[in-house]
């Protein structure tokens, strides 16, 4: 039953009390055994947070400032390793990856092979870096994103790779990914010996972004 400005409860022994209403944003609060609940300020000022959760554990939460964290979504950061004379001659060289951050352990970073865990639009932003080999003999190169679904290229001319200190070069595509699906990254450098070289300051980063 409730009042104006009075909330009426029972106690242990089913006497009536009257409990005064609190503020706006009190909640109704136990304060023990034998005594009667009181208005007070929520724990901590305010809600904390709602999680929403799955088999396979938290899948979103909302917090107190509006923001969403999302601890199931595919996000990974990877660094190229030092990989040498690994194409140059026209090989098509899938690039290798040390460790970084995998927030869903779908990156086998020894075989360079990314695993989408559920069907989305992925994006994946390819930063190669080869460190030396080229040489004046050397035409050009491509890069690529393939997936199951598509081969994604971007392939650069002379005029960028003839550099024998070594070169840089961004690449980055939206990718629509089925579950199990696999993306890797490939470069391949075309027209004289094997000679390329890949250095560690190479990047990988992956977002599942729908």
């Amino acid at each position: 039953m409730v009042q104006t400005e009075t909330l009426l409860v029972f106690d242990a022994s089913g006497n009536p009390v009257a409990i005064a209403t609190g503020t706006d944003g009190q909640v109704l609060t136990s304060t023990g055994a034998g005594s009667p609940p009181a208005f007070e300020d929520a724990a901590g000022g305010g809600v904390a947070g709602i999680a929403t959760n799955s088999t396979s554990g938290t899948a979103q939460t909302i917090n107190h400032d509006n923001s969403i964290t999302f601890p199931l979504q595919p996000y990974v950061v990877c660094n190229q390793t030092d990989q040498n004379n690994v194409t140059g001659d026209n090989t098509a060289y899938t690039v290798l990856y040390s460790a970084g951050v995998d927030v869903t352990s779908d990156m086998n970073e020894g075989t360079g092979t990314f695993t989408a865990p559920q069907n989305g639009v992925y994006a994946i932003h390819f930063h190669f870096l080869a460190d030396g080999g080229f040489g004046a003999g050397h035409t050009y190169h491509n890069l690529s994103v393939v997936t199951g679904n598509r081969t994604h290229s971007l392939s650069t001319g002379t005029t960028d790779i003839q550099d024998s200190n070594g070169r840089g070069e961004v690449y980055a595509a939206i990718c629509d990914m089925d579950a199990n699906d696999t993306a890797t990254c490939v470069v391949q450098v075309y027209g004289d010996a094997k000679t390329v070289d890949l250095g560690t300051d190479g990047r990988l980063f992956i977002a599942k972004i729908h």
